[in-house]
């Protein structure tokens, strides 16, 4: 049996999956601000989430709330909705002590992740190939 030819995955406009408006208008209109505090966002996400998923391994309310809240505060910066809310669940979960539920919350927000980081990456380097948006 052969395998068919994987197809390529579609490019999402970080425009496309942000309220627009909403990061624009925090920076004031300055795409370049913008692009770098996306820069920023995308050095210090790695070990947000990494933190993230040892304090639900571990059980450890403390923890998740610790660092979820940067994630839900640059989340909410940059418009992206879905994933604020996903955030703001975990914090609320990690203030209140209880994790029912956080692993499959932190599941979707992994998978918002997924759509978002290529995105906004994207939109970060379009800055060094002369392109005014991703």
């Amino acid at each position: 049996m052969r395998l068919k030819e994987c197809e390529p995955v579609e490019k999402v406009n970080l425009q496309d999956l942000v309220d627009w408006p909403e990061a624009l208008g925090y920076v004031g209109g300055d795409e370049e601000l913008l692009r770098d505090l996306l820069e920023t966002f995308l050095t210090q996400c790695p070990a947000w989430i990494c933190q993230l998923e040892k304090g639900l391994q571990l059980s450890s309310p403390e923890e998740v709330h610790v660092s979820a809240h940067p994630l839900k505060n640059s989340f909410g910066l940059l418009g992206a909705k879905r994933a604020t809310y996903l955030a703001l669940q975990l914090e609320n979960m990690g203030r209140c002590g209880t994790l029912t539920g956080g692993d499959e919350t932190f599941r979707s927000l992994r998978t918002e992740l997924d759509r978002l980081l290529p995105a906004m990456t994207d939109f970060v380097k379009s800055s060094k190939d002369g392109n005014s948006r991703g």
